[in-house]
């Protein structure tokens, strides 16, 4: 995962000019890979379901879009 840290202050606010990893990422995809094969050939419950991977994407796209606006956005579910 990766956060947006600024490297300069502009009017208060920190100005988004770079991604700063917040931990070492360089493994994590081809697990999550072989988690959800596991969990569709098992018939396990995958670690993050579809339901729980949309409400969190609602969420992360509001906080985006209200940053962009510089105002509330409404999440009408999650």
């Amino acid at each position: 995962m990766m956060m947006w840290r600024s490297t300069r202050t502009a009017g208060g606010n920190p100005a988004k000019e770079a991604w700063v990893a917040l931990a070492d990422e360089s493994n994590w995809y081809p697990l999550d890979i072989a988690r959800f094969v596991n969990s569709l050939e098992s018939g396990a419950r995958p670690d993050v379901t579809v339901e729980e991977a949309t409400g969190s994407l609602e969420v992360l796209l509001a906080a985006y879009e209200s940053a962009a606006r510089g105002e509330t956005v409404r999440v009408e579910r999650v």
